[in-house]
């Protein structure tokens, strides 16, 4: 009697390792940290200039002042409850950095800057909209196209159990320049700082009890690699779409690439160190809203072993009992 309790036991115990393996989420299985809300946080920014006709080129005689752009998220709100369950959780999130260079050329160029946007991850499955790189050539369309209008912002569809979570974003961009500032020459160079301010402002549409909205940001910012890389596939993008526009019909080539730098992916932490992102949970914003995921699989498998073993163990016990009681009344 003995020996089969303790193989039931055991076996219990296997049924529920194997059922909480298999639901472990993708934050907690990766040892993912996450930081306050009100955290600063910076990575860099590449610069670069490009000439009168619109080209990437290069002047040696013109030298940038590296600079981090730094990101600080506030003001987060939720609205109620529609009549599906869903609420919009909106934010703020400041970016401020500087375009500073030394010159001594006066011929026409025009200095850029290249910087991320944050991605949006999911806490359950590793999904993620990863952050694009934007520069102060593109627009500030960053994901959707009219808040106002739900089938304008861009959706994804997060399983997670036997349930499906729909989320859509919204993100757009203000940019402010501060004035112009001449810190002087030296050496014949002109030495000048411009600030930058931008404004993202963001909208997810969610389902209220939905906690797994992460926001994740590269420490690596934006290198020249990422850069070129970038701006390549952008010069082919803009051709294939011009020839789409004469053609009235998209071409093989053009569906993949804009497939390939619209698509939503999953990150693959076994490629990339976790420590190489800063990690922020949107919930933490609402902790009295907050409803955690526990699978209730888990819960019930867990009350489920609690009293088969509780069962199995008194009838032990009270059988173990009875042979004594037995065994003594025969004695006497």
């Amino acid at each position: 009697m003995k020996k089969n309790l303790y193989r039931i036991v055991y076996l219990l115990f296997i049924f529920l390792l194997t059922g909480c393996s298999k639901t472990i989420p993708f934050a907690e299985k990766n040892k993912l940290t996450f930081s306050d809300l009100d955290i600063t946080m910076e990575a860099p920014v590449y610069f670069y200039m490009r000439d009168a006709d619109g080209q990437i080129a290069k002047f040696d005689d013109i030298k940038f002042v590296p600079h981090n752009m730094t990101y600080h998220y506030h003001d987060f709100q939720m609205s109620d409850s529609d009549k599906d369950g869903n609420v919009i959780v909106t934010f703020t999130c400041d970016m401020t950095t500087s375009l500073e260079y030394r010159s001594s050329h006066h011929s026409n160029w025009y200095p850029r800057y290249s910087y991320l946007i944050p991605s949006f991850l999911d806490y359950y499955t590793g999904i993620y909209y990863r952050g694009k790189i934007v520069s102060s050539d593109n627009s500030t369309q960053l994901y959707g196209v009219n808040p106002e209008e739900e089938n304008e912002m861009k959706y994804t569809t997060i399983k997670w159990g036997k349930q499906d979570y729909s989320i859509g974003i919204y993100s757009d961009i203000l940019l402010t320049k501060g004035e112009k500032v001449i810190h002087g020459v030296e050496n014949g160079a002109v030495h000048v700082e411009v600030p930058i301010m931008i404004t993202m402002k963001t909208q997810i549409k969610v389902q209220k009890d939905f906690d797994g909205v992460l926001i994740a940001i590269e420490k690596e910012g934006v290198t020249e690699e990422k850069f070129l890389d970038l701006n390549e596939k952008d010069e082919k993008l803009l051709a294939l779409q011009k020839e789409a526009k004469k053609t009235g019909e998209k071409s093989e080539e053009l569906i993949k690439l804009e497939k390939e730098m619209n698509e939503v992916s999953k990150i693959d932490l076994s490629k990339e160190k976790a420590s190489d992102y800063y990690f922020l949970r949107v919930s933490d914003a609402f902790p009295s809203k907050e409803i955690k995921q526990f699978p209730i699989t888990i819960v019930i498998i867990c009350l489920v072993t609690v009293v088969v073993v509780g069962v199995v163990y008194f009838i032990f016990i009270k059988s173990k009992k009875q042979k004594a009681y037995t065994k003594k009344k025969a004695s006497m």
